[in-house]
């Protein structure tokens, strides 16, 4: 391998290059953090909230191993400093993997979803146990003779289980990406690659008499700068429309007929032929879509005693794509609580409601916004949900005729 190279890795892992590694790293992840939290603030997005979360907690976790770091080499408790052969080898491994896990939980699943934030926190809490136990393993091996950590047994479970979790994280990208086309998966990709490329180096070469984790540190560097892009796209600038040859024509212009269409139809005559929920559920949401000519059409449950709804389904119209369904809170959404008690339709435009249609959308992983119509289901004893009806891309006013029609 290059000298340079080598002699950068084994400076990364001494006080003064470690020194710059976080502080680098902790100035990245501290704008990630601030850029994350405005689009938060401005949009209450669930997007951009699990952004805010992901960069605060990582840019945490930094500064934590810095503070650490710092008293390795500084004596502050009465004259002694912390045994940094002892604390800092698991310390790196354990605060990379924890920053690893929140980066690609936040690139893979900007929508919240239940079940990857249950294995998100499963593998959170796996990680600290496992640090524990790295700590006591390398304890004996220190009272053993042990010297360098990299090479040793613990070091080479953490490198796999690393690169075993990018792996994972490349998967889900791509799996999200076959079902919306993303428009920052690239950059997404990039990052979890760049990760694992300095994970896998470290596996293969050994550098003599080293502790610390050279080449991922080195990695992390070059994709911290990935993932301020990421947060900077998402929580800002938004998603992009879809690209005019991918929209219908009747998606991209004003529509220039309403009705039943040959898909609504179709669809509705199969409501009685299925009895599976969410089958049902995207039936529904495919033929109100295609009928009222709806760039998106959401399905929503009535909000529960804690004011969580559930979007059970959404159709993409201008990508003929469905959107799984996921759940949002409704408790700072008065208008959409208004509309829900409504025996008609409600008509609610972005001017006055931008925040609230922000995290309708947001809720389906989108950012745009537009006019909104809804309808609740059921009778007034009884609300059963809503249908939402969003003029995303073309920003049209809804008419008397189609809010008659829904």
């Amino acid at each position: 391998m290059d000298v340079a190279l080598a002699e950068t890795v084994v400076l990364i892992g001494e006080l003064p290059g470690s020194l710059v590694y976080h502080l680098v790293l902790l100035f990245a992840l501290q704008t990630a953090a601030a850029v994350a939290l405005a689009g938060w603030r401005r949009e209450r997005a669930p997007a951009a909230g699990r952004l805010a979360l992901a960069a605060s907690l990582s840019g945490l976790l930094v500064l934590a191993s810095l503070v650490l770091t710092v008293l390795t080499a500084v004596p502050v408790f009465g004259g002694q400093t912390l045994y940094g052969p002892l604390i800092l080898p698991p310390l790196a491994r354990a605060v990379g993997t924890l920053n690893l896990l929140l980066w690609l939980w936040a690139a893979a699943f900007p929508a919240p979803s239940r079940a990857a934030d249950v294995v998100a926190i499963l593998l959170g809490v796996l990680i600290l146990a496992g640090a524990g136990v790295s700590w006591v393993l390398w304890a004996q091996a220190l009272a053993q003779g042990a010297g360098a950590y990299n090479g040793s047994l613990e070091d080479t479970v953490w490198g796999l289980a690393q690169a075993g979790l990018t792996v994972l994280g490349l998967i889900a990208l791509i799996l999200r990406a076959s079902l919306r086309r993303p428009a920052d998966l690239p950059v997404g990709g990039i990052l979890a690659l760049v990760l694992l490329a300095g994970q896998t180096l470290h596996l293969l070469f050994l550098w003599p008499g080293t502790s610390l984790p050279g080449t991922v540190r080195l990695a992390e560097l070059v994709a911290a700068p990935l993932f301020m892009a990421l947060v900077y796209r998402r929580a800002l600038a938004g998603p992009a429309l879809p690209p005019a040859a991918a929209r219908p024509a009747a998606a991209a212009a004003e529509p220039a007929r309403r009705g039943l269409d040959s898909k609504a139809a179709v669809a509705l005559a199969s409501l009685n032929t299925s009895a599976d929920p969410d089958e049902l559920a995207q039936i529904v949401t495919l033929a109100v879509a295609h009928a009222c000519r709806a760039e998106l059409c959401l399905l929503l449950s009535a909000p529960d005693d804690l004011g969580m709804c559930s979007l059970t389904c959404a159709y993409d119209l201008s990508r003929q794509q469905f959107i799984a369904g996921t759940f949002f809170s409704a408790a700072e959404m008065p208008a959409l609580r208004a509309a829900l008690r409504q025996d008609g339709v409600t008509s609610l435009a972005p001017a006055q409601h931008g925040p609230e249609l922000r995290r309708l959308s947001g809720a389906a992983g989108l950012g745009s916004i537009g006019p909104t119509l809804i309808a609740p289901l059921g009778d007034e004893q009884q609300r059963l949900g809503a249908l939402a009806l969003m003029a995303l891309y073309s920003h049209r006013e809804w008419s008397a005729e189609e809010q008659n029609l829904l």
